[in-house]
């Protein structure tokens, strides 16, 4: 294309020149009159310097257009190379994803964390990904958790790279666990990574919410809390009672915080006395044998720390007298807690009463 406009500009320049060299010197009668003194004019000369000046002008044309070629194959090589690199990489990358999720499906967040690094280094595209798989991952984890404060690690299904990125506890019977505090804060890191579109804003907040709450800072957690309740299925889901036992790790038994919570959420806590009397008397203990469950908070501690206890209730009937039984169980010993009721005649709302003397009731599960 370039050679023939070139070609096309010098018979611009002939046609300007009047074509004199081809009127002066080719004719019908040969092309001998050429060598002819009167055959070389000034046109001539002007035609010629033309032609000349067009043809120079060729030269660095052609030199350009391969060192641009030789460029394009060198370019071309270096994607091909980039290219071929990559479908080696990405295989190993994946499988790498892929046995960080097998990881964390298992609890074994320390080769979690391990394969996740691993696939990010190989292939920088799945940052995104692993931050927001493993993020989600631990916040459900520990609000399936409920009231545990420690992961322990199966001795037959170790986590091999849990001292990477724990301090792992051992205790005298050889048992290992790792600190749900460590964990949330891991988790913490990995959200902060992920960088969601706009309509996923609100799913990140409530993740965060989470490990903030179970971290113990009121301040954080509320301020994503916030973002998150904009989100109706969001708000919902904060509602159920272990993301709220979740949430009270960061409220220091404070009620006026534990109100707040609970006016963003659009829910009653701590729930009072006449609240615990009313489901008490409303509940069928016939249909099932299974306990009552209720999450609930220690009123007098020390220094104010949060103590959360899981209280089991179950009323059985004799000739109309009710025959209770209650206990309230630490978690890290299900064996010891403040309420010791072993099958007394209580009515219900005395039953609430002794509850509601020494607990904030947080939440009700529901008896299946």
């Amino acid at each position: 294309m370039r050679l023939a406009v070139f070609l096309a500009a010098i018979a611009v320049i002939c046609f300007f020149g009047k074509y004199a060299f081809f009127e002066s010197c080719i004719s019908t009668l040969g092309i001998h009159n050429c060598t002819s003194s009167a055959a070389v004019g000034s046109d001539s000369i002007v035609a010629i310097g033309a032609l000349l000046v067009a043809i120079i002008s060729l030269i660095p044309l052609f030199s350009i257009e391969s060192r641009v070629s030789d460029a394009k194959k060198e370019v071309e090589q270096r994607v091909y190379t980039q290219l071929e690199q990559s479908l080696e990489l990405v295989p190993q990358a994946y499988e790498l994803l892929r046995l960080a999720r097998g990881s964390l499906y298992e609890n074994r967040f320390g080769d979690a964390f391990y394969f996740a690094d691993q696939a990010v280094a190989l292939w920088p595209r799945y940052k995104q990904e692993v931050s927001h798989t493993v993020g989600s991952t631990i916040a459900a984890y520990l609000i399936e958790k409920g009231i545990s404060s420690s992961l322990s690690i199966n001795p037959h299904d170790p986590d091999m790279h849990a001292d990477l990125f724990f301090d792992v506890q051992h205790d005298s019977m050889g048992r290992s666990s790792i600190r749900h505090q460590a964990l949330a804060l891991k988790g913490i890191e990995a959200l902060r990574d992920w960088h969601p579109a706009p309509d996923k804003e609100a799913e990140k907040s409530e993740y965060l919410a989470y490990l903030y709450g179970y971290r113990g800072a009121y301040t954080e957690m509320l301020s994503h809390l916030r973002q998150a309740v904009q989100n109706e299925e969001a708000k919902e889901r904060m509602s159920a009672p272990n993301a709220l036992i979740t949430f009270m790790r960061a409220c220091n038994n404070d009620a006026q915080k534990i109100k707040a919570l609970g006016q963003l959420l659009d829910i009653s806590i701590p729930i009072n006395k006449q609240q615990l009397t009313t489901r008490l008397l409303q509940e069928d203990w016939s249909k099932s044998s299974n306990f009552l469950i209720l999450y609930a908070l220690l009123k007098d501690t020390r220094f104010h720390t949060v103590e959360i206890r899981k209280i089991q209730i179950f009323i059985g009937k004799q000739n109309g007298v009710n025959q209770v039984s209650a206990t309230s169980a630490k978690p890290d010993n299900p064996q010891e807690g403040e309420l010791k009721i072993h099958y007394e005649d209580l009515s219900e709302e005395e039953l609430a009463t002794r509850i509601d003397s020494q607990f904030l009731v947080i939440a009700i599960l529901e008896r299946k």
